[in-house]
């Protein structure tokens, strides 16, 4: 019996269930149930400026609710749909997402994480929690006031641009001079980094390592140094030092 409802207390507490996929209706149907998401999902994003704001990261120690009521907005458990059933669940959430609302609009760091919509150039700061009143686009992740955005993000639009006039230039550069592009017109790749033992009498053996460099992808560093400098695969490394002193 002990194990039987240690067994049931488990499934009652643990988030088990995407509401999203089992039943996607459910918000459309039931107003606690989409009142309940649109409050899980403002307290993700306000985490998130919590959790990088050093004012703000005492409001996360000792939270009311569980935490995977936070960190995954689409996963419930029994006790959480019980909880937004008598709606005490959902109180609790409305309690701390205004108090941590109340932070971010008090705290200077956070409010430098907004953004501005480039679509009107309003000076309001918008941010991605105001669920009712802005959209985040989902490749570059900037926000815009829902009344302005289209479905054509402008940052979006820019990095693309920028991609292809870095490929023009970097075909161009080819076609003029026949020698590769430099390494400013191809995207870069770190070298590997060569490793030299440094043998000393009097300490530990040591690994020396040469600055990391980045150069084009038709350039390599050797791995293995050449032969006619006394350094094939075998031979002893060089002793590294200061010289010795004459006379002695």
């Amino acid at each position: 019996v002990t194990l039987r409802r240690s067994l049931l207390r488990k499934m009652y507490e643990e988030p088990l269930y995407c509401i999203q996929d089992i039943n996607y209706n459910l918000y459309k149907s039931v107003s606690e149930m989409r009142y309940a998401r649109s409050l899980r999902y403002q307290l993700y994003f306000l985490n998130e400026y919590l959790r990088t704001c050093r004012n703000g990261r005492d409001l996360l120690v000792d939270m009311p609710i569980k935490v995977h009521l936070i960190n995954e907005p689409q996963l419930f458990s029994l006790e959480d749909l019980c909880g937004i059933k008598n709606r005490t669940l959902t109180e609790e959430m409305r309690v701390l997402v205004t108090s941590w609302l109340q932070h971010v609009d008090n705290c200077g760091l956070c409010k430098g994480k907004g953004f501005i919509c480039e679509l009107c150039n309003r000076e309001d700061i918008i941010y991605p929690f105001q669920l009712d009143t802005a959209v985040q686009c989902q490749m570059c992740w900037t926000c815009f006031h829902k009344s302005c955005y289209t479905d054509t993000c402008p940052k979006c639009a820019r990095i693309r641009s920028r991609r292809t006039m870095s490929k023009r230039k970097a075909v161009v550069s080819t076609q003029s001079t026949g020698a590769p592009p430099s390494h400013q017109e191809v995207d870069n790749v770190p070298v590997r980094v060569q490793v030299c033992r440094v043998r000393d009498e009097d300490r530990q053996h040591h690994v020396q390592l040469l600055p990391l460099l980045r150069l084009p992808r038709e350039v390599f560093l050797p791995l293995v140094p050449p032969r006619e400098h006394g350094l094939h695969p075998g031979a002893d490394p060089p002793q590294m030092g200061l010289p010795e002193a004459a006379g002695q």
